[in-house]
């Protein structure tokens, strides 16, 4: 995990901040348990979708869903976003990464 904020930093500093949300996003994808290259496609729709702001805090949330004790605790941080944009962006990319060919 430190290895993982370790290399966050380093992508703020040569990267900028849409890169390491969207790398923050697709890392949160997978520990709630998508497929590497699903969670990566989310996570570049996501970031063509959306702004900078957005994107940061979509990642944010996503570290809360990710740190939920039990499915009660997820359904409450699933309830917090208020945000429309990041609903629409998040329904969308889902949906287009769902029936995307996979490369195996």
């Amino acid at each position: 995990m430190r290895i993982t904020l370790i290399f966050a930093a380093i992508l703020v500093a040569v990267a900028g901040c849409a890169s390491v949300s969207q790398y923050r996003i697709e890392d949160s994808l997978e520990d709630l348990g998508l497929p590497v290259n699903k969670a990566s496609c989310i996570g570049g729709q996501l970031r063509d979708r959306l702004d900078n702001k957005d994107l940061q805090e979509l990642a944010d949330f996503l570290t809360e869903l990710a740190r939920a004790d039990s499915a009660g605790e997820g359904l409450d941080v699933v309830l917090e976003i208020e945000n429309p944009a990041v609903v629409g962006a998040v329904t969308a990319s889902a949906i287009s990464c769902a029936f995307a060919p996979s490369a195996n």
